[in-house]
């Protein structure tokens, strides 16, 4: 006796489950084209590993004797099996603090050879300059301390690794790293004054497109102005959409480099003057800012 086969509807997974497995699916889709070029990976691993300092950052400051020293007595007894040494909670901490600084070295690694990338943007400054001289010699400006950041990483994080060997040792391979900062410092700050230079020729621009259509309304008289075509408005909505594109990006920019610099600062100087928290907080505007771009555009 033949039994009949099971029909579709019994085979159908329930609505809930479905949208989870398809809303699953394209998560993981979407993280795995991520993970399959160097820059959208490192992308992910920077936002991670601030994210992992912000928390360290947190949990080490909600569990300070002096934060504690705030809390009524009642509630200490309550919470001394969370803080004591073997709590997760600060087990969280000193795993998530370890995880960073391994992500951190992974990047680094993979930076060494950030020297070829730097030597095929000067190709591309060569081959097509800015029209402007000024922001021909910003952008040559920010090669050379794009190479002097990445040749003094590279260095000192060998030294650090025992693969090269340095004169003054680890005195030696900290003053290659505060320099290396502080080219990334001068980058920045190179990159801040070259927003500058395009966001007033922009305005400039705008004052002037303003003004010939101002002149051209006045040449025309009231109620002479044809009106434009169907393609003729078209063409201007692409414009303005362009223009509007363009503007987004400037501000882009401007705020994540604007994050970046007290970054740069900070690590420029011997003691720095941030804490973690606040190096946390500030990188991650630029890595959220990237992963959000990288995120968007793996659909």
């Amino acid at each position: 006796m033949s039994s009949k086969p099971p029909s579709s509807s019994s085979l159908s997974l329930p609505s809930s489950l479905s949208t989870a497995l398809t809303t699953s699916d394209a998560f993981l889709t979407r993280l795995t084209l991520l993970l399959s070029t160097p820059r959208t990976a490192d992308i992910l691993l920077m936002t991670l590993t601030y994210t992992l300092r912000l928390l360290s950052s947190l949990t080490t400051a909600l569990t300070t004797p002096a934060r504690l020293s705030l809390l009524p007595i009642a509630l200490l007894k309550p919470l001394s099996h969370i803080l004591s040494p073997t709590s997760p909670l600060l087990r969280f901490q000193s795993s998530s603090t370890t995880l960073a600084k391994l992500i951190d070295d992974a990047r680094t690694f993979t930076r060494l050879w950030g020297l070829l990338s730097i030597y095929a943007g000067a190709k591309r400054t060569l081959s097509s300059p800015p029209s402007s001289p000024l922001l021909l010699t910003i952008r040559c400006i920010q090669i050379l301390f794009g190479g002097v950041f990445q040749g003094c990483e590279n260095v000192g994080y060998l030294a650090s690794r025992g693969v090269i060997r340095l004169k003054g040792g680890d005195k030696a391979v900290k003053g290659l790293y505060l320099w290396s900062a502080r080219a990334w410092m001068g980058s920045v700050g190179l990159e801040m004054v070259r927003l500058g230079v395009e966001g007033l020729e922009v305005r400039r621009r705008k004052i002037e497109e303003r003004g010939v259509e101002e002149m051209g309304g006045k040449e025309e008289g009231e109620g002479e102005k044809e009106v434009l075509s169907e393609v003729e408005a078209e063409v201007e909505a692409e414009a303005e959409a362009q223009r509007k594109k363009v503007e987004a990006k400037w501000w882009r920019d401007m705020r994540v480099n604007a994050a970046w610099m007290p970054v740069t600062v900070h690590y420029s100087l011997e003691e720095g003057f941030l804490g973690q928290g606040a190096v946390a907080v500030l990188g991650l505007v630029p890595a959220l800012t990237a992963l959000r771009e990288v995120w968007g555009a793996s659909t």
